[in-house]
């Protein structure tokens, strides 16, 4: 195998792994004896409390652990050592990009003998000076949003201004950056115009979809590129060793508006999403499912509000006929080269089509 080719296949795996690191976290922590001395060997198991799928994992010569690459849920850490009780730890919420440090404290005694510990949710991330904010899946789900969609949810930010959205793509500025250069990253791939190189959403999924989603706004990790303006990672959601299911219908309809200050009647209005999702094992602890179908209908009708020409100007006479400036605005004769002003600036009879 070429140089070239070796080069090549590294690259491959260590972008894979990039990628996979974003819409995944990490566990890492020391293991100590209760004289606060480091512990080697220790075995280490992190089980998905829904799913039941178990990582593995032993401590290196200083005592310290690290799993990465975790999916988001709920975890329950185990650590078993001879001589020692076994420690479990439950309660372990793993986030998007999102690393946790869980050290361990081992107490003496034998292995069948336990420790138990209930975890809680540390509130300031201490492994990273990443500046920016994680919207979980109730939030997600529970948060009333006109279309449905989460790129609504990143005006929840304390630094964004949310510009304007649609099922396609949300327009959003972050950190005092300028809309639409964001990096959209979607389960850790691209979502970004590629067509274009450009850092644009083009896909906004239902809110149905997702796990959560975590918005970057500045001092990033270095994987983080093409963008100027933070980074938005939506994790979607996964099956479980149970099987579930919902079917869904939000709508709006003009019956429930208020008329609009300038429309004599309130304009039709005719809007439902609907859809449904559906998850389950395919095989019990090791191979799920998830599925979402969405649709949307929608009828709508708008109050314009326009100029219309005077009677004046409908007759030909433009001599009233000034800019905000006040300013005289001119009508020129097509027929003329160069150009002069209608006398006036009235436009004669005889020259306007009946």
């Amino acid at each position: 195998m070429s140089v070239r080719v070796r080069l090549a296949l590294l690259l491959l795996a260590a972008s894979a792994f990039c990628l996979a690191q974003i819409s995944t976290g990490t566990l890492t922590g020391i293991v100590t004896d209760p004289s606060k001395a480091n512990l080697p060997g220790v075995a280490i198991e992190l089980v998905n409390e829904d799913t039941g799928v178990a990582e593995h994992t032993v401590t290196n010569p200083a005592g310290e652990y690290t799993l990465a690459l975790v999916p988001p849920g709920h975890y329950r850490l185990t650590a078993t050592a001879k001589g020692f009780r076994a420690y479990t730890r439950t309660g372990i919420v793993m986030e998007s990009g999102h690393t946790v440090r869980m050290d361990v404290t081992m107490e003496l005694g034998v292995v069948n003998q336990a420790v138990e510990v209930t975890a809680s949710t540390p509130l300031v991330e201490s492994e990273s000076s990443t500046v920016g904010q994680f919207i979980e899946r109730q939030t997600v789900a529970n948060m009333p949003l006109a279309a449905r969609r989460v790129g609504e949810l990143l005006a929840l930010s304390g630094a964004s201004v949310y510009v304007t959205g649609d099922v396609i793509r949300p327009r959003v500025a972050l950190a005092g950056g300028r809309a639409d250069q964001q990096q959209w990253l979607i389960d850790g791939v691209n979502a970004s115009n590629i067509e274009f190189e450009v850092p644009q959403a083009l896909f906004n999924p239902p809110v149905e979809a997702v796990q959560e989603i975590r918005i970057e706004q500045n001092a990033y990790s270095a994987e983080f590129g093409n963008t100027s303006s933070g980074v938005v990672t939506m994790t979607t959601r996964s099956g479980s060793n149970t099987y579930h299911g919902s079917a869904y219908e939000f709508f709006r309809n003009d019956l429930l508006d208020a008329r609009n200050f300038f429309s004599a009647t309130k304009p039709p209005l005719r809007w439902n999403i609907f859809g449904f999702d559906a998850s389950g094992p395919i095989r019990h602890n090791r191979t799920f499912f998830f599925t979402n179908v969405e649709w949307q209908r929608e009828r709508v009708g708008a109050t314009h509000v326009l100029t219309v020409p005077t009677e004046a100007q409908r007759a030909g006479d433009f001599s009233q006929t000034f800019t905000a400036a006040g300013q005289l605005i001119p009508i020129y004769d097509p027929n003329t080269n160069p150009r002069i002003v209608f006398p006036g600036n009235i436009i004669p009879a005889s020259r306007i089509d009946p």
